[in-house]
């Protein structure tokens, strides 16, 4: 994701979390399992459980982004191999059973894996192409263009996510009961 729309993106994605979810804190990970660029914003349900979302920017020259939600039963960032979880949310919610898991917040609602795209990615055909490629972006412009995704993903995290992230502290707190 190109730097322009990547700091926009994150300084609004904290902005909205911070007034939407109260009870998410951005939290700093240092492990293995986290990838730079990433930010995370957990939601301590008791010792054990953590719950998280994860904004994801594209690593690779997409001007893109996703979002991550998932827990560790375990008191920590999750530490899986493979992000997202192979095992998609289900009905029957048999992914609960799992210690640590991450989905993408889309497989709450649909089997397509769809991204926010903030600007559609154009092979450069010339020079030129390449240039303007790089060109910095006005801040003004970069905000315009990530603001309208922001806000779909706070409203999808509101509508899906954070409901599903509380049905597993629900099953969580229930079984330990």
């Amino acid at each position: 994701m190109r730097k322009e729309y990547g700091k926009a993106l994150r300084t609004m994605f904290a902005a909205k979390m911070k007034a939407e979810f109260d009870h998410f804190e951005a939290v700093k990970i240092k492990s293995l399992y986290f990838w730079p660029g990433d930010r995370a914003y957990r939601w301590i349900v008791s010792e054990l459980l953590h719950c998280w979302i994860v904004l994801s920017p594209s690593k690779k020259d997409y001007d893109e982004f996703t979002v991550l939600v998932g827990w560790s039963k375990l008191g920590r960032y999750p530490e899986l191999s493979m992000v997202p979880s192979p095992q998609l949310p289900n009905a029957s919610r048999d992914e609960f059973n799992r210690d640590e898991y991450l989905a993408r917040l889309p497989s709450l609602w649909t089997n397509i894996d769809s991204w926010w795209v903030v600007r559609k990615f154009r092979m450069p055909n010339s020079a030129a192409d390449l240039a303007a490629s790089i060109e910095p972006i006005p801040a003004a412009t970069a905000r315009e263009a990530v603001s309208p995704r922001v806000d779909d993903a706070i409203l999808k995290i509101r509508e899906f996510g954070v409901p599903y992230l509380e049905e597993l502290a629900r099953d969580f707190e229930g079984a330990s009961d």
